[in-house]
């Protein structure tokens, strides 16, 4: 496919409609994409238009990004708004400015929490480890082991999470 304009295909195409219909109700009831990703004012491209792509795939297929064009019937990218297929160099340039922007975007995430009532303040921990069969890993360490396992290297780490009721 190339990166013109979007033709509506002549024949019958599946795609998966669950992805975009929460992406749409999140967009329409919370304004979710538009409180974090909206008004990023750095090039023209579709910011958000490909956050948004990005998360169908999450919730569908999880393809690379090399495979999204050739994953996704044209219609998938009409239905998220978009004029043009987005390259996939425009598709990393994307996450690179959500890595340039995580500051920014991980704030607005946090007061979009706050107004919604989303965030809540008990947290519950959890402390595990796993052991590693090989013996290359920077991250692991001998010690003990919960696993009984005190002659494997092991990694340490901890869940953090809170209830939503």
């Amino acid at each position: 496919m190339k990166n013109d304009a979007l033709i509506m295909s002549q024949k019958n195409v599946t795609y998966s409609l669950g992805g975009l219909a929460l992406i749409d109700f999140a967009e329409k009831h919370y304004s979710v994409f538009s409180e974090i990703f909206g008004n990023i004012q750095e090039e023209s491209m579709d910011f958000q238009k490909i956050i948004e792509l990005l998360i169908y795939n999450r919730l569908t297929h999880s393809v690379s990004i090399h495979q999204i064009k050739n994953t996704y019937p044209i219609e998938v990218f009409q239905d998220l708004g978009f004029k043009h297929i987005p390259s996939e160099r425009s598709i990393y340039r994307a996450l690179e400015k959500v890595g340039r922007l995580s500051s920014v975007l991980l704030e607005r995430y946090q007061l979009f929490l706050k107004k919604y009532n989303l965030a809540y303040n008990k947290k519950f921990i959890d402390f595990s480890s796993s052991y590693f069969e090989g013996t290359k890993s920077e991250l692991g360490a001998y010690g003990y082991s919960k696993d009984k396992r005190a002659d494997k290297m092991q990694v340490k780490f901890v869940i953090s999470d809170d209830l939503m009721t």
